[in-house]
């Protein structure tokens, strides 16, 4: 992802306006898909501007980057029967 920034500032000498333009370009890399594998520990990786989140699964919590804690949640449903299955965390 990238972005480019146009700024203009006028400056006044004597009786004649001078701009000045400002460019900023800045390109933001997807940490989550450059390292060829999810760089969270645990959990799905999230693109942001200048770096990435780890979110952790359901029933965990944590920042995901070192790790998650808690109890994960798989839920089966299979015809008219629901089955939870509690898996022990960190």
């Amino acid at each position: 992802m990238w972005s480019l920034i146009v700024s203009a500032v006028f400056i006044k000498y004597v009786d004649y306006f001078f701009p000045l333009i400002f460019l900023t370009f800045t390109i933001d890399i997807d940490e989550c898909k450059v390292r060829g594998k999810n760089p969270c520990q645990e959990g799905t990786c999230e693109n942001v501007n200048g770096d990435y989140k780890c979110r952790c699964p359901l029933g965990k919590y944590g920042d995901g980057k070192t790790g998650c804690k808690g109890v994960g949640i798989i839920a089966i449903i299979a015809g008219n029967w629901l089955s939870l299955h509690f898996l022990e965390g960190l």
